[in-house]
């Protein structure tokens, strides 16, 4: 809001001075700048909004550099602060209000991420209590096998799915613990990795 207010300021304060800098004069051959940008105020401040893109640069400035050259000044310090600074400036407050709400985007996706492999994780422990099958050396644990045949029902990437499948039956106890099992899922934030195709052999005649 205050870059705004900035931008407002000296839009204001530029169109001010262009319509003192530019006043009507008699002679309307060297009147040109004034019947063309300066006329009224809302052509002014239309003439130097648009200066502020660039879009009418250097076309708005041409009749009063054609009367005196150090007219050109005014129209070079408007630029410089509007465009090359206060726009600039601008551009950055938008792109770091927008980063912080990519990253906070990110981060919430991540957190939902996790308590749904926790949420998934108590799931299957409940079901292996049910089914009987629990130790007293590893009560907090998944079967591996209960394990990849649930997986096996979930829609994901293929490459994903076979990379979390051989890690979870890599596990010589056939038991995965909380924190393994939050390890299974970091496959999903690796590239795939595509197969290049061999390197052909040449052979001599």
């Amino acid at each position: 809001a205050s870059v705004f207010l900035l931008l407002a300021v000296h839009l204001c304060l530029f169109t001010m001075f262009g319509m003192l800098l530019f006043a009507r004069a008699k002679d309307a051959q060297v009147d040109k700048e004034w019947l063309g940008y300066f006329r009224s105020l809302p052509d002014s401040m239309t003439s130097l909004l648009v200066l502020l893109t660039t879009a009418n640069n250097p076309d708005v400035m041409i009749p009063a550099y054609s009367k005196n050259r150090a007219y050109s000044l005014f129209f070079i310090v408007f630029t410089v602060i509007g465009t090359l600074f206060l726009m600039n400036l601008l551009t950055a407050i938008i792109y770091n209000q927008f980063r912080g709400y990519l990253l906070k985007s990110v981060q919430a996706s991540l957190l939902r991420r996790r308590l749904g492999i926790r949420a998934g994780f108590e799931v299957l422990c409940c079901y292996r209590s049910f089914m009987g099958d629990v130790g007293d050396e590893i009560r907090n644990a998944v079967s591996a096998e209960t394990f990849v045949k649930v997986l096996q029902e979930v829609k994901m990437d293929p490459y994903c799915k076979n990379s979390i499948t051989e890690k979870a039956r890599s596990y010589s106890s056939g038991l995965i613990s909380a924190s393994e099992f939050q390890k299974l899922f970091d496959e999903l934030d690796k590239d795939t990795v595509k197969e290049h195709p061999p390197w052909p052999e040449y052979r001599s005649p």
